[in-house]
């Protein structure tokens, strides 16, 4: 999960947010630069999402204070046949 963080938070730091906005205009309309948010997704019931329980548990501070410092959302995705679903999991 740390090196989840890590990297989702090493790539925002290097993306021209505006240019990728302005690439993607007919997708993303008109929204600014302060809308593109960090975010991990990991699969429901694999390793991370055991550490992701462990934040909210109580377990695990220092990686959930880091998660808060560096304002990153999570996302669990469950895959059924054909279908994804993707859950926002509040820390």
């Amino acid at each position: 999960m740390l090196r989840c963080m890590l990297e989702i938070a090493t790539y925002y730091q290097l993306l021209d947010k505006d240019l990728f906005i302005e690439s993607y205009k007919d997708i993303l309309g008109n929204l600014k630069a302060d809308c593109i948010r960090k975010a991990v997704l990991v699969y429901r019931e694999k390793f991370q999402h055991k550490e992701i329980k462990d934040m909210m548990g109580g377990e695990r501070s220092n990686l959930k204070k880091l998660a808060d410092v560096l304002k990153i959302d999570f996302f669990l995705i469950k895959e059924q046949p054909s279908v994804f679903t993707v859950q926002r999991v509040p820390l």
